[in-house]
């Protein structure tokens, strides 16, 4: 039973070795091969990341000016000046909106029924 089992395994091993030789080979005549593979990898995930890094970048600066803007309005309002409260909120809130197009979740305007 034990010599069974261990020719099952010899052949089992040549038979994924053939596969896995015959694969390569198709591979490589269709000029696939593990350094293409993973440049094309590496390239896709830089092309995609890239942006990525850009726009949290650009958040980051966003959320700084925000911050900013906020204990500018703490300070106005601790020292009882309104005015200069709402002036900084509203540029504040201008600012949010132009650098992100315009666009808003619209959770503040809208109206449920």
């Amino acid at each position: 039973m034990l010599t069974i089992v261990k020719e099952l395994k010899k052949v089992m091993t040549e038979f994924f070795d053939n596969i896995e030789a015959n694969i390569s080979k198709i591979h490589l005549a269709n000029g696939v091969d593990n350094q293409t593979v993973t440049k094309e990898i590496a390239d896709a995930v830089t092309s995609n990341v890239t942006p990525l890094q850009t726009q949290l970048t650009d958040q980051q600066t966003q959320i700084g000016e925000l911050q900013k803007a906020m204990q500018d309005i703490v300070t106005a309002l601790t020292n009882g000046d309104t005015a200069a409260a709402q002036a900084t909120a509203t540029a504040a809130a201008g600012a949010g909106a132009a650098s992100t197009g315009g666009t808003d979740s619209g959770a503040a305007g809208s109206t449920a029924s």
